[in-house]
């Protein structure tokens, strides 16, 4: 049996929102992939990692070895020399502090 949700003009409960808010969300809304470069022991990646997680997007970390010179030449325009290099949604963002700027 169902509770009752009140008549003509009553406010919707808070439940009855989170679960609307959390569907809109799901339905028309998409959650931003980050992509996160990185190596062993890089606390740079392991904050960017963190704060991609604390704002709900779909984190994705890999190895920056996966990719060869030229494929990150197609990809960015340069070879890395540092990490993290992040990309959002196949956007490139840049480090740790270009994409803590982004997402602030």
């Amino acid at each position: 049996m169902s509770e009752w949700h009140g008549g003509k003009g009553s406010s919707p409960r808070k439940v009855d929102t989170q679960k609307f808010n959390s569907n809109w969300d799901n339905i028309f809304m998409k959650t931003p992939v980050v992509e996160i470069f990185s190596t062993d022991n890089c606390s740079f990646c392991v904050q960017a990692k963190a704060l991609s997680e604390s704002k709900g997007y779909v984190t994705v970390v890999r190895d920056v070895g996966e990719l060869t010179p030229e494929e990150w030449i197609e990809k960015t325009g340069f070879v890395p020399r540092s990490v993290p290099q992040i990309f959002m949604d196949n956007e490139y963002v840049g480090g740790a502090a270009e994409f803590q700027q982004k997402v602030m």
